[in-house]
């Protein structure tokens, strides 16, 4: 194969991943808001004292849950627009390349591995 035919393959699978990965993005935009809307957002408050208990814990791991699908959501919304721009797929952080096994796993990703590894050392 010449060059210019592996060139134009290797545009193809690209823009063939990137269509991928902008359709499973979209659908899961859609899941996460349909997991947000099946959310309480306030407690029902119980006859007994132990229902209103339960009511409240209930209540709280909604919020905790809520919070961590709207970061998702967010995540995720961002992915679609550097696909929209043209920066999908690169790191953040040191503007290297995403690696391809990761975007697949995780299609929100904003940094390549090796910066995700030192900011959660940093964490630490």
């Amino acid at each position: 194969m010449t060059r210019r035919v592996l060139f134009s393959f290797g545009v193809y699978m690209q823009k063939n991943f990137l269509r991928k990965q902008k359709e499973l993005l979209e659908k899961e935009v859609c899941r996460i808001k349909e997991e947000i809307k099946m959310l309480k957002d306030y407690p029902d408050l119980g006859i007994s004292n132990e229902d209103t208990s339960l009511e409240l814990e209930e209540f709280n791991t909604n919020v905790s849950i809520k919070k961590e699908l709207e970061e998702t959501l967010e995540a995720v919304q961002e992915a679609l627009s550097r696909i929209e721009k043209g920066t999908y797929g690169i790191c953040q952080k040191c503007g290297n390349s995403i690696e391809e096994e990761r975007l697949e796993t995780l299609p929100y990703a904003a940094y390549c591995a090796t910066c995700q590894l030192k900011s959660k050392r940093k964490i630490k």
